[in-house]
């Protein structure tokens, strides 16, 4: 018998009645669109989409501040919420869904507009910090970390994810 494990960490957003944002690592993509297409069904359309889109992720106590700042007030979505909007004419994508421990929102838009979006986020003073202070934050709550506790060679349980098994 082969043993599975985990692929990747991803995040499904629901943008309306038919329309869905698959948020996987950068380092996962190949992998997730291959397992994915071949388990797609009957009537979904699967659609590489990863070039026309970049995402920023703002985590901490200020992060709705700066998001309310950069959306001149805009009611931000609750936990685990999404709201799919224009402002100035821009499409964004804001979800409230930190995977760090911390409150935070991730910011998803046309690849064509990121600048715009990281810069309205400087103006507002929010400090840059990368993937390695986010993979931090997920270790201090002791979240499971792609390719370090989550891999294909180890199952959800060996990863300490029975908590989402039903059994």
């Amino acid at each position: 018998m082969k043993k599975r494990g985990v692929i990747d960490d991803l995040i499904l957003y629901r943008l309306g009645e038919t329309e869905f944002l698959l948020v996987v690592n950068a380092s996962c993509v190949e992998k997730d669109v291959a397992w994915l297409g071949e388990h797609v069904v009957d009537g979904v359309m699967l659609c590489n989409e990863r070039s026309e889109w970049a995402g920023l992720a703002i985590q901490g106590a200020q992060a709705p501040k700066f998001f309310s700042a950069i959306t001149d007030g805009r009611t931000l979505p609750t936990r685990n919420g999404v709201d799919d909007l224009q402002h100035e004419g821009r499409r964004i994508v804001i979800c409230r869904t930190g995977y760090t421990g911390e409150d935070g929102f991730e910011l998803f838009c046309p690849a064509h507009d990121a600048a715009f979006w990281w810069n309205a986020l400087l103006e507002e003073k929010v400090q840059p910090f990368g993937l390695g202070g986010r993979d931090s934050l997920r270790l201090e709550m002791c979240y499971p970390l792609n390719g370090s506790d989550l891999t294909e060679e180890r199952n959800p349980l060996e990863a300490g994810l029975g908590f989402f098994a039903s059994f």
